[in-house]
């Protein structure tokens, strides 16, 4: 063999792993790069639902993809045949649609780089069987490399398109694997462990407050203040150190709504035009029992709708009025709530039965449409990363509180990297600073210091508030602790403001290495070890069992 042919196969030898994996990518339209359980379940997932909708076009698929199929008893059409490559099953996913689907248990391994999808389904006709399916996805680094199918027809079993009629739980079920669809087809989703986490506590919140509106939705007859509403997955930026609570009202009624103040700093009721959850209420009117003279610990009372009241505190009820939301925001967590109470004085029509599963659905359905396709995206695109306007009032045709002052941003950082937030200490009933992660949620409030108020943060002696955002924890009093999101949202609240704020008040950040942290703060600012931050965290485990 001459020098010649042997560098030419050895040439040869070496381009072909390249060429092989090249032609492997095929149409590269993955969410994830890894093996990880995560990369391995979403992508599968996108396989799954391109099933249903007959849309191949998020399916990350490998140029030499292969689809095999084994028969058990009764095969359907289309089945018993064999698919190699990317154009021909791209084809079979757009013209073998699904009539039906139920729910899909995955078992993932990782090891092998598979996973294992088990559901039942139904083709067009006829309608009485189920088709038991299990699918075996074979997955590398974000690529479809081979789907085996296997199933089994069990005619006269009830599928998934007459249980819908029977079942009242089935627009709900339905919609909540449409929003657990569309979170999971977000780049986010797949993109770590962490926002994988985060994306199914965001179903879970987004679900969880679809069903506790609907119970208040069937009660405007009666209607209650919403007890808190937990901790985690809660959509559009609960505050942490706010206790929300709403009752639902109907324009026409009458209502007195009364209670005993709490210690806490502020304390506003908002009345919108829109219910809470699933819109963004224009802000009609703010009525603060503050003005009315009420102190902590005393009782106070106001009426709302029907006919005017002499001596006593009575507002017209607006137009288009839909529901009053309280705030009580606290500006330290062992300050005491306000006891709340509304009762409804007119006598409403009785109103009709309607399925809160129906109600359910359609609530969190409109939830998403208001934060995952509007709002969160909107934010997103008019503000900067890791720099802090100048505080404005917030936007009370879109649920912002009349009278408050806020500041809203994005930051990103590395390891390594620390946002160093400067801001003045305002004179203000309340001032505080949170932490969101990318689906405009915030994290575990009471395992992280994902929020600190004025009165809970240290003040310098300059009278500057220095907040530190890191993923690691720096060892300073007033560490942002993103709960491992790289990247996210900061708001900042002023409320009940004394002195107006000035140019001097706007916050300032700067984004440097954590090495060099400790240069860029006062040299009194104190140490603080694992011992001192735990204390920090313990006076955080007060608030979901009091408010």
């Amino acid at each position: 063999m001459t020098m010649t042919m042997r560098s030419a196969l050895c040439l040869f030898a070496a381009l072909t792993p390249l060429a092989a994996a090249d032609a492997a990518k095929g149409d590269d339209r993955r969410i994830c790069t890894d093996n990880s359980r995560a990369c391995l379940e979403n992508t599968a997932r996108l396989y799954l639902d391109a099933l249903m909708s007959a849309d191949d076009s998020k399916v990350p698929l490998a140029a030499d993809v292969r689809r095999t199929h084994t028969l058990g008893n009764g095969a359907p059409v289309n089945q018993g045949r064999a698919i190699a490559g990317e154009a021909a099953m791209r084809d079979s996913i757009r013209q073998e649609k699904l009539a039906s689907r139920g729910a899909v248990r995955l078992f993932t391994d990782e090891a092998r780089h598979q996973v294992i999808a088990l559901w039942e389904s139904a083709a067009a006709a006829p309608t009485e069987r189920a088709i038991t399916v299990m699918d075996r996805i074979q997955i590398e680094q974000g690529l479809i490399r081979e789907v085996e199918v296997i199933s089994a027809v069990r005619e006269g079993a009830p599928n998934a398109v007459t249980a819908q009629a029977t079942d009242p739980a089935a627009p709900l079920i339905e919609a909540l694997g449409d929003v657990s669809a569309k979170l999971r087809a977000a780049p986010y989703a797949a993109s770590s462990d962490i926002a994988r986490q985060n994306t199914e506590k965001y179903l879970a919140g987004l679900l969880s407050q679809a069903w506790g509106f609907t119970e208040q939705l069937n009660m405007l007859g009666t209607p209650y203040f919403s007890r808190g509403a937990g901790v985690e997955g809660l959509p559009g930026l609960y505050n942490p150190d706010n206790l929300y609570r709403s009752a639902l009202l109907e324009p026409g009624g009458a209502y007195r709504i009364y209670g005993r103040r709490g210690s806490h700093a502020d304390l506003s009721f908002q009345i919108i035009d829109k219910y809470p959850i699933v819109g963004l209420g224009r802000n009609l009117m703010v009525i603060r029992p503050d003005d009315m003279g009420a102190k902590p610990g005393e009782d106070f009372e106001f009426y709302l709708g029907g006919a005017p009241r002499a001596g006593g505190h009575w507002f017209a009820m607006p137009d288009r009025a839909a529901a009053v939301l309280t705030r009580q925001s606290f500006g330290d967590w062992r300050e005491t709530p306000t006891s709340l109470y509304i009762e409804r004085l007119d006598m409403p029509p009785a109103r009709a039965y309607q399925s809160p599963f129906a109600q359910a659905a359609t609530a969190m359905r409109q939830a998403t449409a208001l934060w995952v396709d509007g709002y969160v995206p909107d934010i997103e695109r008019s503000t900067t990363v890791n720099v802090l306007p100048a505080p404005r009032p917030s936007a009370t045709d879109a649920g912002g509180l009349g009278g408050q002052m806020s500041v809203m941003a994005r930051y990103k950082i590395k390891k390594g990297e620390a946002l160093l937030i400067t801001v003045r200490k305002a004179d203000a009933a309340y001032q505080g600073i949170q932490l969101g992660d990318p689906w405009f949620v915030t994290p575990n409030t009471v395992e992280h210091q994902v929020s600190l108020t004025a009165r809970q943060a240290r003040v310098d002696d300059d009278g500057l508030i220095r907040f530190v955002i890191s993923l690691d924890d720096p060892g300073v009093p007033n560490w942002l602790d993103p709960a491992g999101n790289p990247e996210g949202y900061i708001f900042m609240r002023w409320q009940a403001i004394r002195t107006p704020l000035a140019g001097g008040d706007a916050p300032v950040a700067r984004l440097i290495p954590l090495a060099s942290l400790r240069k860029a703060l006062p040299a009194q600012t104190p140490v603080i070890d694992s011992a001192e931050r735990r204390k920090q965290l313990a006076e955080r485990k007060w608030a979901p069992q009091v408010r």
